[in-house]
């Protein structure tokens, strides 16, 4: 992975906490940014999908209808069509 330099304004108080981590500042940053940019694009992709099986009225919201939902359009889609 290639590095580039970056500079940040950080409060005080925040940098003060982060040296008192440990002395890998930088994976301690890496760390968090990456966390947090996963998370966010974690959300961005639940927005998107939000709606997305609204066209199943009878889409079951506990686990074991969704179990009894997904057998039932795997023996639906087995049947021969006539």
């Amino acid at each position: 992975m290639a590095l580039e330099r970056l500079v940040l304004s950080l409060p005080e108080e925040l940098v003060q906490e982060m040296r008192a981590a440990g002395p890998d500042m930088d994976r301690l940053v890496l760390d968090a940014v990456t966390r947090e940019l996963t998370r966010r694009r974690q959300v961005d992709a639940l927005r998107q999908a939000a709606g997305l099986w609204s066209h199943y009225a009878d889409m079951p919201d506990t686990p074991e209808g969704i179990v009894d939902f997904v057998r039932k359009s795997r023996l639906d889609a087995e049947r021969p069509v006539p």
